[in-house]
């Protein structure tokens, strides 16, 4: 089966009685908060504030800016963007509910009201960073929101020498010294293993060095103590898509529709990841989750050809007709075998007219090619 990768990817209400204000329900938000290592975390104060837009980055790696991480055509190793920590001030954010984990970590929140973009957060737990979580709550199905597990990392002690050369090193690269922000951020990593915002920074640094081995390494680290804000997670995957490590992306796809169930970005990349392992099925279910969150509406061509290559490696072929036919004459530019193998769909639904006239184009545009002359006898048949 061929890899695919990207393309370098009314109703009329009476007046009265109308309300003109928005609509909002109220939910229950419940959540368990665990340590990396699985235990629950006890008496734990968990907070849900609104989340406004334009929340500035209290921590370093780099500034996140123009950080575009939309798949479009072309995407690939060369535009991947500076990411931060994700950690944002949350003083200025209203407080909208709080709640304290039993012992088995649970928590739970109410009269929470939806839709809404909030941050989770868990601040001031002896012993543990401090974490925070974006959260979409939408249209509740029920009277309960069921949060992922919040994970908790270990608070590193930091002496004040630390301290002042992590602050060095941020002088450094916000002065363009990579090279000096490197190194010094390298001897920081060979004490202190378990800071993410080190391997956050020096993933900063291999991007602008173009050095995107050494960039992927550093960011998956950061990952994996529990840096997962979704322009680091969709940088990684980015990186590792690049270099066909289509397994490794799927972590990062899940920790961006854990926290942005609609990010059409990561449910197009998780199809056509899914496609490429040759896990079809799956792949279909994320095709249907974008075209759903899309309003059932696409004319990206990269999409309608991945997502027909998915049904005709199903075996759906009239639907696999036509997505496949829809991309060709959205500007796809198709060979001879992808017309003959069209024209093959719609012969095997019975659908003789347009059999004809993708066999009509194929005969067409392509004055030579294996099996011309079968493909004439179909022709003259039809």
């Amino acid at each position: 089966m061929k890899k695919v990768l990207l393309f370098a990817m009314i109703l009329t209400v009476p007046l009265l009685g109308q309300k003109l204000y928005q609509q909002f329900d109220y939910v229950s938000v419940e959540g368990k908060v665990i340590t990396r290592g699985g235990d629950a975390v006890v008496g734990c104060l968990v907070e849900l504030r609104e989340l406004v837009s334009g929340g500035v980055s209290e921590h370093s790696g780099d500034v996140l800016s123009g950080n575009n991480t939309s798949v479009s055509p072309g995407w690939g190793r060369s535009n991947v963007a500076a990411v931060s920590t994700g950690s944002r001030n949350v003083e200025n954010l209203k407080k909208v509910g709080w709640a304290r984990t039993d012992s088995e970590g649970h928590y739970k929140m109410e009269g929470i009201p939806v839709p809404g973009d909030y941050l989770l957060i868990v601040k001031g737990q002896k012993g543990f960073k401090k974490t925070q979580m974006p959260l979409r709550v939408d249209k509740a199905v029920g009277d309960l929101f069921h949060v992922q597990d919040l994970i908790l990392d270990k608070y590193v002690e930091l002496d004040r020498k630390t301290r002042k050369r992590l602050a060095k090193a941020e002088k450094f690269l916000k002065a363009g010294k990579l090279d000096d922000a490197e190194k010094l951020l390298n001897e920081i990593k060979s004490e202190h293993q378990e800071l993410p915002s080190v391997y956050v920074s020096l993933g900063n640094i291999y991007l602008k060095k173009k050095d995107y081995g050494n960039a992927y390494q550093s960011l998956a680290k950061a990952f994996q103590l529990g840096e997962q804000n979704p322009g680091l997670c969709m940088t990684a995957a980015k990186i590792a898509f690049s270099t066909h490590k289509f397994n490794e992306v799927l972590p990062y796809l899940k920790a961006i529709l854990n926290q942005k169930p609609d990010d059409l970005n990561a449910l197009y990349l998780g199809g056509v990841c899914r496609y490429n392992l040759h896990r079809f099925k799956e792949a279909e279910r994320f095709f249907d989750r974008y075209l759903k969150v899309k309003k059932g509406d696409s004319h990206e061509v990269s999409f309608l050809y991945v997502y027909g290559m998915t049904e005709m490696a199903l075996k759906h072929n009239a639907k696999a007709a036509q997505y496949l036919d829809l991309a060709y004459r959205g500007g796809l530019k198709a060979d001879a075998n992808y017309l003959k193998n069209l024209a093959g769909l719609y012969l095997s639904v019975k659908n003789k007219k347009d059999a004809k006239r993708i066999l009509n184009d194929l005969l067409t545009k392509f004055p030579q090619f294996d099996g011309r002359k079968e493909s004439q006898k179909v022709f003259d048949s039809l």
